[in-house]
């Protein structure tokens, strides 16, 4: 089973249905992360067996969204096998790409990347 947190305004619950992954994939959404959700972390994180993967999802670029805040605060409370990817869209000076067909490109990227077992 793989976790999947995820702060996006996207339907992660229709793209995992779509690939027929409601059996193996877990998404977590986390509204507020300031101050960060410390107990909910934990509460989520313990459901999950040694060795599951978790992906931290977001569909702003890496260097504009949440992932530089929550990256160390997740990862004091990872332990043992369980480790944290970040799935997104790559760093960028501007946060839109001005052209449709590349972030519908992105977009699938990301989220073939999220649900990749």
């Amino acid at each position: 089973s793989s976790g999947i947190n995820a702060e996006w305004p996207l339907r992660p619950g229709e793209e995992r249905a779509n690939r027929g992954l409601e059996d193996s994939i877990a998404i977590t959404r986390i509204e507020q992360i300031n101050p960060f959700p410390h107990a909910l972390i934990d509460s989520e994180l313990n459901r999950y067996a040694p060795g599951t993967q978790i992906s931290w999802v977001q569909e702003e670029h890496k260097n504009a969204g949440a992932w530089t805040h929550v990256k160390p605060r997740l990862e004091n409370h990872l332990t043992g096998d369980i480790h944290c990817g970040y799935h997104g869209r790559e760093p960028a000076a501007s946060a839109a790409t001005g052209n449709k067909k590349l972030h519908k490109t992105e977009y699938k990227k990301m989220m073939d990347d999220s649900f990749a077992l």
